[in-house]
């Protein structure tokens, strides 16, 4: 998609034609780019907590540490996400979920 841009960016100098702004094709690209950052999140999240749920009740012990350092890391990179995504409802959703583990 960039490099259509491109070559219409060039086309446009070619024939003398002003170029041509798309704010709302800027935005819905830096959209995509947060969404893609909270999904693959989110993914992460849901399948480390998948995982878990299989561990028997004798093994949660000694795995503890470990879950608890992943649940550390998962809300650092929750924090770090753009401000942008703090408003929209699947950011509270995932934080939900990385809090009530």
């Amino acid at each position: 998609r960039d490099r259509k841009q491109e070559i219409y960016y060039i086309g446009e100098d070619l024939f003398g034609v002003p170029h041509q702004r798309y704010p709302a094709l800027d935005t819905t690209r830096q959209e995509l780019g947060y969404l893609s950052q909270l999904y693959d999140l989110y993914v992460a999240v849901l399948e480390t907590i998948k995982e878990w749920r299989d561990y028997l009740w004798c093994d949660v012990g000694e795995n503890m540490e470990t879950m608890q350092k992943m649940i550390d890391s998962f809300a650092a990179r929750c924090k770090k996400m753009p401000k942008q995504l703090r408003e929209w409802p699947a950011y509270n959703e995932l934080k939900k979920e990385i809090e009530d583990f």
